[in-house]
């Protein structure tokens, strides 16, 4: 492993991309951060193996702040970003893939943060997903208070990407770096390992540019992995914190309830009943307060509720359940187990065959 250069000043950020075969969207990436309003950085970049034009875009930059590493060979994400956390020398770490385009003002809105919230270990920001020709065509909503973020990741990455997220380096680094055993979405199982201990933020502020499903990203070619990765991370989370052994079906059922809203209305309330030893489990973890614990069956219920609009059935029968929820005062699984007796009740009984 190269050593990192030497110098009598000490960047405070970090900024970490590691690249294969990405030359067509490379120089846009790299000049995103390039014209950040902070500019004391420095840029750590991994060419892992590429057989493009990777290596000639890159020898044609001289700017200082740009560390350049070659492997031989292709080694993968995961290594190659931990080959780049041990030559990081910021306080914090930007992450920054090859294809996405930070926006000029994101590591100065991240570095403010992590200075003014030292229980915070990693900040996020929202996003806008563009296509191949660099036009916005959707925003997410991703931004929420800490304690929720921690909530969604037991299920879903709700940071949404790993190329806006700027974190401190030394918990990272005490916590092993990235699971090499996670060839994708080892951001998702790092973030999990992060939330256990500390707070994790996603400011509101659109912080970058993502590039969406093009046909040469990961999440375009290997979006079944991805998937089972990220199931995988979900599983050993929840049953390291709670001892709660899910099956893979469960844990897609949770993930579509909170991050797709596509399931029926039976399916809907089947969610929610296997949500409550998990909102159980996280109250006693985490100690939450009332007022914590009201914030997350508020979320629960809002979200069954959302879903339910997305079918005819639950629009007919939205009245009852905003009756029975009472999302300001109430706990919602009285709510459910009375739309579970409903939803019965509508069934048509089966037909017996003479």
């Amino acid at each position: 492993m190269p050593s990192p250069p030497s110098s009598a000043h000490t960047p405070a950020i970090s900024v970490l991309m590691a690249v294969y075969n990405g030359g067509r969207y490379l120089r846009a990436a790299i000049e995103s951060i390039l014209c950040q309003s902070w500019q004391d950085f420095e840029f750590i970049i991994i060419n892992d193996g590429s057989t493009d034009d990777t290596a000639a875009i890159l020898a044609g930059y001289e700017d200082k702040r740009i560390v350049t590493v070659a492997n031989p060979t292709n080694i993968g994400l995961t290594k190659s970003l931990n080959k780049g956390l041990h030559l990081a020398r910021g306080k914090y770490v930007a992450r920054q893939d090859a294809d996405d385009i930070s926006l000029p003002h994101r590591l100065s809105l991240q570095k403010k943060l992590l200075d003014q919230h030292p229980e915070t270990v990693l900040v996020s920001g929202e996003m806008d997903f563009i296509d191949e020709n660099d036009h916005v065509f959707h925003r997410p909503r991703l931004a929420a208070e800490p304690l929720l973020v921690k909530w969604f990741l037991l299920f879903y990455n709700r940071i949404g990407g790993h190329s806006q997220v700027m974190f401190r380096k030394s918990p990272v680094l005490a916590l092993g770096g990235y699971d090499e055993s996670y060839r994708y979405s080892q951001d998702y199982a790092l973030w999990l390992k992060l939330a256990e201990r500390w707070n994790l933020e996603i400011l509101h502020e659109v912080v970058i540019q993502y590039r969406c499903a093009h046909p040469r990203s990961i999440s375009h070619i290997h979006r079944s992995e991805q998937l089972r990765y990220a199931i995988q991370a979900s599983q050993r989370q929840l049953l390291h914190l709670f001892g709660l052994r899910l099956s893979c079906n469960v844990m897609r059922m949770l993930r579509d309830f909170w991050e797709n809203g596509n399931l029926t209305p039976h399916a809907n309330i089947q969610a929610c009943r296997r949500l409550k030893p998990i909102y159980q489990a996280f109250s006693q973890r985490f100690q939450l307060c009332p007022k914590d614990r009201q914030r997350i069956t508020q979320a629960i219920a809002t979200q069954a509720l959302g879903n339910l609009r997305r079918h005819r059935q639950g629009v007919r029968l939205l009245w009852y359940p905003l009756l029975l929820l009472g999302l300001l005062q109430t706990s919602p699984w009285a709510g459910v187990h009375a739309l579970q007796r409903l939803f019965s009740a509508r069934r048509p009984s089966p037909t017996h065959q003479p």
